[in-house]
C-alpha cells in the first residue's frame, strides 16, 4: 500500500449521545439508545406542540388582529407564543404598574416630600423612563408577536384598510400601526419603540428646572452644570429624533403598501417637487424670524439667571443670527461668552458689534450687567 493511499474505517456500532442520567437509571455508563430516543422524541413531540398553537393564530378574528396594538404591553397575550413568555408578561405588569404609580405621584394622589424636587424625586423619575422604556420594549415585542403569527387574518382586512393612504394616514395618528395593518411587523415594533426615546424625553425635559436646581444643593452628589447642561440636550436629541421617524414610519408605511399591493408604481417626482416648493413658499410666508428672535432672547436671559450657561449661549447667539438689527442680542452673546471664559469668541462678536453699530452700541453696554453672573 501506497504512502498517498487513504484507508476509511466504518465503526458498525453507531455512537448514541446521551442527553442526560435518567432517574431509572443507575448511571451514565447503563444509559442508552432508550434514553436518546426518548428524549429526541419528547423534543419532537414538544416542537410539534408549538407548532400547532402557532397554526391556531392564523386562525383568528382580523379585527382582534388589528387591535390588538391597542393594547399596550399587554399586546403580548394576543398571541400564544406571547402567553408562554413569562418574562414578557411581568415586564408588562410592572412597567404598567410603575408607570402608574408615577402618574399618581406626580398628580398629587400619591403623596411627596415636604422638600420639594429631592433625590427621592429624583429616583422615581429614573425608574419612570427606565419603566417607559421596558413598557415600549414590551409593547413592540407584542406587536411583533401578532404581526408575524396573526400575519393570514391581517391580511383578510379590508382593502381600504390597507389602502398606501390609509396605512400613512394611521401612521401618524398611532406610530407603527399603519405598518402593523400592512403586515410589516419588524418596521412596526421598531417604530413603536421609538415612541419611548418621546416619552422620556418629555418626561426629563419637563421636570429639568427642579432638576437643575436640585443639582445647585446637591454637595458631593451634584454634576458639573456643563455636564447636566449637555445631558438635557442629548435627551432633547433623542426626542427629536423619535419625532422624525414618527414622520419616516408614516410614509414608509405608504410606500410598502403600495408596494405589496402590486399596482405598477407610478412616479411621483414632479409632485413632491411641488410640495417641496409649496412648503418653502408657505415656511418663508409666514416664518417670523424676529418674533422667534425675541422668544430666543427671553428664553436665554432667563434661564442665564437661573444658572445655567451652555443652552443659554446658544440661545442668544441663535436670537442675535436671527434678527441681527437688535444689537441687544449681540451683546447677551457677549456676555454670555465672557462667563463661559470664550474671551475670543467674546471679542470677535464685540468687534462685529462695534464694526456694525460704532458708538451706538456703547450706551447699551451698561444694560447688559443685569445677566452677568
Amino acid at each position: 500500500m501506497s504512502s498517498n493511499e487513504k484507508v476509511y474505517v466504518i465503526d458498525p456500532v453507531p455512537k448514541i449521545k446521551i442527553q442526560g442520567k435518567g432517574p431509572w437509571t443507575g448511571g451514565a455508563d447503563e444509559s442508552g439508545a432508550g434514553s436518546g430516543s426518548s428524549a429526541g422524541g419528547a423534543a419532537r413531540s414538544a416542537s410539534k406542540r408549538c407548532d400547532e398553537l402557532d397554526r391556531l393564530d392564523e386562525k383568528g378574528s382580523p379585527a382582534l388582529a388589528l387591535l390588538a396594538y391597542f393594547a399596550g404591553p399587554f399586546s403580548i397575550l394576543a398571541t400564544r407564543r406571547g402567553k408562554r413568555s413569562l418574562f414578557w408578561i411581568w415586564t408588562a405588569i410592572v412597567s404598567c404598574a410603575a408607570v402608574s404609580a408615577a402618574v399618581l405621584r406626580e398628580s398629587g394622589v400619591i403623596p411627596r416630600g415636604a422638600h420639594g424636587f429631592g433625590l427621592g424625586s429624583l429616583l422615581w423619575l429614573v425608574a419612570a423612563c427606565l419603566a417607559i422604556v421596558a413598557g415600549f420594549t414590551a409593547w413592540a415585542r407584542g406587536v411583533f408577536l401578532v404581526g408575524r403569527w396573526k400575519y393570514a387574518p391581517l391580511r383578510r382586512l379590508p382593502a381600504w384598510i390597507r389602502h398606501p393612504a390609509a396605512v400613512c394616514f394611521m401612521g401618524f395618528l398611532f406610530p407603527g400601526f399603519g405598518l402593523h395593518a400592512a403586515g410589516f411587523p419588524r418596521r412596526a415594533a421598531c417604530a413603536l419603540w421609538t415612541v419611548s426615546l418621546i416619552a422620556i424625553s418629555i418626561a426629563a425635559l419637563a421636570h429639568s428646572p427642579a432638576i437643575w436646581r436640585w443639582n445647585l444643593r446637591a454637595g458631593s452628589f451634584a454634576l458639573p452644570p456643563d455636564t447636566l447642561e449637555l445631558a438635557f440636550v442629548a435627551i432633547g436629541a433623542l426626542g427629536l429624533l423619535g419625532t422624525l421617524v414618527w414622520i419616516v414610519q408614516a410614509l414608509d408605511g405608504a410606500r410598502l403598501a403600495e408596494r405589496l399591493s402590486g399596482a405598477e408604481p407610478r412616479p411621483r417626482g414632479d409632485l413632491a417637487a411641488a410640495a417641496l416648493l409649496v412648503a418653502i413658499v408657505a415656511f418663508v410666508a409666514w416664518f417670523q424670524p424676529a418674533d422667534l428672535a425675541v422668544s430666543l432672547d427671553r428664553f436665554a436671559v432667563a434661564s442665564f439667571d437661573e444658572g445655567l450657561r451652555v443652552v443659554p449661549l446658544q440661545a442668544a447667539e441663535a436670537a442675535m443670527r436671527l434678527d441681527p438689527s437688535r444689537p441687544m442680542y449681540a451683546l447677551h452673546a457677549i456676555e454670555m461668552n465672557e462667563a463661559l471664559g470664550r474671551t475670543e469668541r467674546a471679542g470677535a462678536l464685540r468687534r462685529d458689534l462695534v464694526s456694525r453699530w460704532g458708538a451706538w452700541a456703547l450706551p447699551l453696554w451698561a444694560g447688559v450687567s443685569s445677566i452677568a453672573p
